[in-house]
Parts: C-alpha cells; structure tokens; sequence
C-alpha cells in the first residue's frame, strides 16, 4: 500500500507543479535532498528520490514556496497533505486507499477513535 500511496502523491506532486518548482525532501536522520518535480520519475530521467511516508522515520517533502507538500509521521501512522491543487489530485485515490479522513484545514472531520492497529 505504501508504494501506491507513492505514486498517488508523485503523479499529484508533478501534476500540480509549476515549471522550475524545487520539491524539498527532509527525513530527520538523513542530509536532505531536492528534485524538479517535472524532470524526475518518468523512463530517461532521474529517478524520483522523495517518499510520503516511511514506517520508520518522519518524512517531510514540500516545494520551495511552501505551496504544497507532504508530512508523513510513522509514530502516529498519519500523512498530511497540503496545498489545494495537490490536494485536488490526490484526495479521491487517497481515501480510497487510507479510508477516513481524520482532518480537512486543520478541523476534525468525521474523527474515529481508536487504540492499536
């Protein structure tokens, strides 16, 4: 699931991004790294070196500006997405695949309670 999830944000990420958009990648353990979102990840160019979420590390990716991004924290087993276009792109397939939505800007929705997996 985690590499479906993947490629749901990769296709959104590139489908919302601007031509010389930079797209930040920070884990806590590791130097970070940077990619052009256009250029990356498709059959004759570099490969796509950013994650949403990782089982066993936080994981940041954001645009340069800031205008959208991704927070995954494997602690609490949530992925944050940001961004209205990013969000556009991807929220169909990604409550397909996760299920409830726990927040929309900030607020609660439709919060499930839950201890355990």
């Amino acid at each position: 699931m985690l590499t479906q999830v993947g490629e749901v944000i990769k296709r959104g990420i590139r489908a919302s991004a601007q031509p010389g958009d930079r797209l930040y990648r920070l884990k806590w353990h590791i130097s970070g790294s940077r990619i052009d979102p256009l250029r990356a990840g498709e059959p004759g160019q570099p490969r796509w070196a950013s994650y949403a979420y990782l089982v066993d590390e936080h994981v940041i990716q954001v645009t340069e500006d800031l205008r959208m991004g991704t927070s995954g924290n494997w602690r609490e087993a949530s992925l944050c997405v940001f961004g209205e276009e990013l969000l556009a792109h991807v929220d169909e397939e990604l409550t397909a695949l996760l299920g409830t939505v726990l927040r929309r800007g900030g607020r609660p929705t439709g919060n499930v309670w839950s201890f355990g997996p």
